[in-house]
């Protein structure tokens, strides 16, 4: 009896690590950059996913989301900078959506 309590607790925990831990709403890297890119964005893969975690680490900081755009302008050089702010919704969609609500559209 005690095995198949231990067994059954085993079981268990497996499934929720399993499911707690899948990637089921994890971001589409490729995805991201690729639409971005298409905005006008010409920087390389790994910059322009990194600048997006960032935008997200920001905003978990409560820092204002204007000054996270002015930061994604600046560091992207993109011209016009109010492109900014496209792709500021872009990351916050994909990487963060939980702060969706503290950006306008």
């Amino acid at each position: 009896m005690r095995k198949r309590v231990i067994a059954t607790s085993c079981v268990t925990i497996g499934a929720t690590v399993v499911l707690l831990y899948s990637p089921i709403a994890q971001a589409d890297d490729a995805d991201f950059v690729r639409d971005v890119q298409a905005m006008g964005f010409p920087q390389a893969y790994d910059n322009l996913v990194s600048q997006a975690e960032s935008a997200c680490y920001f905003l978990v900081r409560n820092r204002d989301p204007d000054e996270i755009e002015a930061r994604i302008a600046r560091y992207t050089r993109i011209n016009p900078p109010s492109k900014a702010h496209q792709f500021f919704v872009l990351a916050v969609n994909t990487y963060c959506p939980q702060f969706a609500d503290r950006i306008r559209p």
